[in-house]
This record gives C-alpha cells, sequence and structure tokens, in this order.
C-alpha cells in the first residue's frame, strides 16, 4: 500500500500524467484555437473573413498539434520535462511543417463538410447525385483520416518535410492496417466515453484532445521503433524518416 502511494507509485504517476495532459490541452487550445474560434464569432458578419480566419487558424493548429505529439511521445517515453516550457519551445521550430499540414488538413475537412451539406441540400429521394455527395464525403473521410493519421505524431518525431510525413502516414497505415483499425476502436470508444453525460463532457472539455493524441502517440511509437529497427537494419526502404528529435 505504501508503494502505491509514494511519488514512484501508480497513483502519483496517474495523477500527475492527468495534470500535464489538462496543462498540454490548455496550450495546444491557447496556441491553435483563437484564429479558428473568430472565424466562427465572425461568420454572420463576412462569409469571406470567417474563412480567410479559420484557414489561417487552421495552419496554426496544425503548428500546436505536431508540438503536442511531441511532448506527447515524450511522456509516452517518460522524458517529458516542464510541458510549458517545452511546448513553446518547440511549437516555434514546427511552423514549418505544422503550419502547412494544418492548412491542407482544414481544406480536406471543407471538402468534407461540403459534400455531406450537399446531400443534405438535395431533398429528393430520388435523386441519385444525393447519394453521389454522400459516398463522397465518406470516402474523403476515410482517404483524409488515414492520410493524417500518423502524419502528425511523424512530424513530431523525425525532422522532415510536411509532404513526406504526409504521404509516411499513409505508408504506415498500408503497411499496419491492423493495428491502426484497432487503434481507431480505442479513439472511438473514448470519444464515447467523452460524450456520454455531461460531467464526462466537462472532463472532456479539460483533456479530450489531447487523451486522444495520447492513444496515437502510445500505439503509434511500437510502429515506428519498429520501422526504426527496419532502417538500421536496411530491411525496410518504404518509410523514409529521419533523425528523431
Amino acid at each position: 500500500m505504501k508503494g502505491f502511494f509514494s511519488v514512484d507509485g501508480p497513483l502519483y504517476r496517474f495523477v500527475e500524467t492527468f495534470w500535464n495532459l489538462i496543462k498540454l490541452n490548455f496550450c495546444w487550445l491557447v496556441t491553435g484555437a483563437p484564429l479558428i474560434a473568430a472565424g466562427y464569432l465572425c461568420a454572420s458578419i463576412s462569409q469571406l473573413l470567417a474563412v480567410v480566419l479559420t484557414l489561417i487558424g487552421a495552419g496554426f493548429l496544425g503548428v500546436s498539434t505536431v508540438t503536442a505529439f511531441y511532448v506527447l511521445q515524450k511522456m509516452v517515453d517518460n522524458r517529458e520535462g516542464y510541458i510549458f516550457k517545452m511546448f513553446f519551445r518547440e511549437w516555434k521550430k514546427n511552423l514549418k511543417v505544422g503550419y502547412p499540414m494544418g492548412f491542407i488538413n482544414a481544406i480536406a475537412i471543407w471538402a468534407i463538410f461540403m459534400d455531406f451539406q450537399l446531400y443534405n441540400a438535395v431533398t429528393d429521394p430520388n435523386d441519385k447525385i444525393r447519394y453521389f455527395f454522400l459516398a463522397g464525403g465518406i470516402i474523403l473521410s476515410i482517404v483524409g483520416y488515414f492520410t493524417f493519421v500518423y502524419a502528425y505524431p511523424l512530424a513530431g518525431r523525425y525532422d522532415n518535410t510536411w509532404f513526406a510525413c504526409i504521404k509516411n502516414s499513409s505508408r504506415i497505415v498500408s503497411r499496419y492496417f491492423g493495428r491502426t483499425m484497432l487503434m481507431t476502436l480505442v479513439i472511438a470508444f473514448e470519444i464515447a466515453i467523452f460524450i456520454w453525460n455531461q460531467f464526462l463532457m466537462v472532463i472532456g472539455a479539460l483533456i479530450a484532445p489531447v487523451t486522444v493524441m495520447y492513444t496515437i502517440s502510445g500505439m503509434s511509437m511500437y510502429m515506428f521503433r519498429e520501422i526504426e529497427k527496419g532502417i538500421n537494419s536496411g530491411d525496410d526502404g518504404k518509410v523514409n524518416i529521419s533523425a528523431t528529435n
């Protein structure tokens, strides 16, 4: 019992991790969400201004997401330091790779949103074009998810271009499809828990985004290490990964 409550015990580690996730979620929101929120608030004034602010903000959210994955991967390895200091130090370094990824990600989400909007706009159930939009939205959602699911953690762990991170993400999904689907089920379960009731929604507001990213970080690290071993032994020539950060 004494070991359970000690500094090295599981209870202390759980509380420490929970508190670090709250701090990291705060950093992620503060650096990534303000312009997107401003775009949403400006929608009733000017649609063009809302779109411009949202797209600019999405780029910064991409930078924040790459940086959050960097910190979370350190947490997975039990090598995290001061969360605030580490986050803001790395945030500036990730502008070059994170901004284009966030911007492209936002355009992809907008395309998916428009497909479903067009599906709902066609009210005639006999109009086949309606189901074309529905199929397009579903296909784009699947492709977009597989394209970006490992792109951000790759950018957080390795020094590489944004294009290489996106390309490598798709290749990793292809190679580890079973593990990716298992991870997707775990993420879906976490989201279901956070929206289960109002109390859990409050908890979700504090840690939900980074909890999902933490899950992706933990499960993807096994794949990254396997790939690194393959590259070091000369067995893997498909995924181009540079040195770790």
